[in-house]
């Protein structure tokens, strides 16, 4: 039986772009939950958080290690596992008007010509 395989590779560019939305999300609705629950947000990621720079540290399973700068200059490192950095990059496929079918096997690794590359297979015909 027939599949459909789709391979979208991201730039080192669209990659930290990718994380730097969800580091403005998670801030976001940190912030928003510390200001409904009355508790301090001390500690908690800065929405204006950016990626300086990532770096692969693993790849298989695919492992992302992202320096991350806070306005205030606070530069913290974050590791991001495939699944994570799955969830990352289909949230970035969303935003950008990128079709991603729900029901395909998905898995991401290290493009051979640079980059991050996420796999799509589909095998419900």
């Amino acid at each position: 039986m027939p599949m459909e395989m789709r391979r979208l590779v991201f730039r080192d560019a669209e990659v930290k772009d990718a994380i730097d939305t969800l580091l403005r999300a998670e801030g976001q609705r940190l912030e928003a939950e510390a200001e409904r629950g009355g508790y301090s947000r001390a500690g908690l990621p800065d929405p204006e958080d950016v990626v300086q720079s990532f770096s692969v540290t693993h790849d298989d399973p695919l492992e992302l290690t992202a320096i991350i700068v806070s306005p205030g200059g606070r530069t913290t490192s974050r590791l991001f596992p495939a699944s994570e950095l799955m969830f990352v990059l289909i949230g970035y496929c969303r935003l950008q008007r990128i079709p991603v079918a729900r029901t395909a096997n998905k898995s991401v690794r290290r493009a051979a010509g640079g980059g991050i590359a996420l796999d799509l297979v589909l095998r419900n015909w």
